[in-house]
């Protein structure tokens, strides 16, 4: 029995099958003390990114190395029978967006976070937005996010990625989100609207694909649809009082 909480739920784009979701996540409870979390978003416009997005889940959550990640993905490729197309688009690698949260309890309370990209952590105190990270307004999510390469070895370092420690309080909430569920989000948030009332009363996923099938199809006059049509992700933990 460990010291929270947690679900999680998916869904692919509209209009794709629940075979081409190329988001990723992973859980994994430690011990007692600790858990694990990770959410990632594969980029569409690479080939096998879906592969990717679960292996760098797994990878944090597993503690396996980025560079084991990478031969992994290579492999994974190389095992498939592709088209000639397919293989030279597949050369040119994957690429995600990524965050990990590792939750401590004890003495401490702590949560350690890694992210590169635009997938976001939120974390919520008493029914309202506390602390969101990396990202904290809607407007900074764009087409050229930092993504994470299966090909490229200068991204091996830890300076390539944002590192950040929290502090939790027993009956704090916390969400993570791929980009497209995290803009939308937040745009709810700036706009007073009941996007956040709505997704912290999610209990299932018949209810978290009801809300994002109705915010596909809300058009802003000036923005176009309210939610963006990608795969989308989301993890809901709460810390237990």
């Amino acid at each position: 029995m460990t010291f929270l909480k947690y679900d999680a739920y998916k869904m692919q784009k509209a209009g794709n099958s629940a075979e081409e979701y190329e988001d990723g996540y992973s859980i994994k409870e430690i011990n007692d003390e600790e858990v694990r979390f990770a959410i990632a978003d594969g980029a569409t416009e690479s080939s096998f990114s879906g592969i990717w997005a679960s292996l760098l889940c797994e990878g944090y959550t597993e503690s396996i190395p980025i560079s084991q990640l990478k031969e992994s993905w290579l492999a994974k490729v190389d095992a498939l029978e592709l088209p000639w197309y397919a293989r030279e688009k597949a050369e040119q690698g994957a690429w995600a967006a990524y965050l990990g949260a590792s939750f401590f309890s004890g003495k401490s309370n702590r949560l350690e976070i890694q992210a590169y990209g635009d997938c976001n952590i939120f974390q919520i105190r008493e029914g309202n937005l506390l602390k969101a990270f990396p990202l904290t307004r809607s407007s900074e999510f764009g087409s050229t996010p930092a993504l994470l390469s299966s090909l490229d070895q200068k991204q091996e370092c830890d300076d390539d990625f944002q590192n950040i420690d929290y502090h939790w309080l027993q009956g704090d909430n916390f969400l993570l989100m791929t980009d497209a569920l995290a803009a939308w989000f937040l745009n709810e948030i700036e706009s007073k609207g009941d996007g956040f009332n709505r997704v912290l009363a999610i209990g299932n996923q018949e209810e978290f694909e009801k809300l994002v099938n109705e915010e596909r199809e809300k058009r802003d006059p000036e923005k176009g649809p309210r939610l963006k049509n990608d795969d989308v992700t989301l993890i809901k933990i709460e810390l237990e009082s």
